[in-house]
């Protein structure tokens, strides 16, 4: 498994003093309880969110993972992928 990470990386603002540790951490494949990872899905291009402890689970260590936002709560996770929805997926009125 290759991670990689989106340039404009999420980081919830609990984890934000932790951000680099936690980021050599998922690219050395050390495992990470109790947080949400949000990545690109392969197939459809739009970012999905995980269960850290999922990296470890086949699937996902035989595929290249790029890394949109890292969350310590399901909540968190949630917002990032609502705001994202918001922004990309919901077309605009027209006026």
């Amino acid at each position: 498994m290759a991670v990689s990470f989106d340039p404009l990386l999420f980081v919830s603002r609990e984890l934000k003093s932790r951000k680099l540790e936690l980021t050599e951490q998922l690219m050395l494949g050390k495992k990470l309880k109790g947080l949400y990872i949000i990545y690109t899905n392969e197939n459809s291009k739009k970012p999905e969110m995980m269960k850290s402890e999922m990296l470890d689970n086949k699937y996902y260590r035989e595929r290249d993972i790029l890394i949109n936002g890292i969350t310590d709560s399901y909540d968190a996770a949630l917002a990032y992928l609502a705001v994202y929805a918001y922004e990309n997926l919901i077309p605009e009125e027209k006026v």
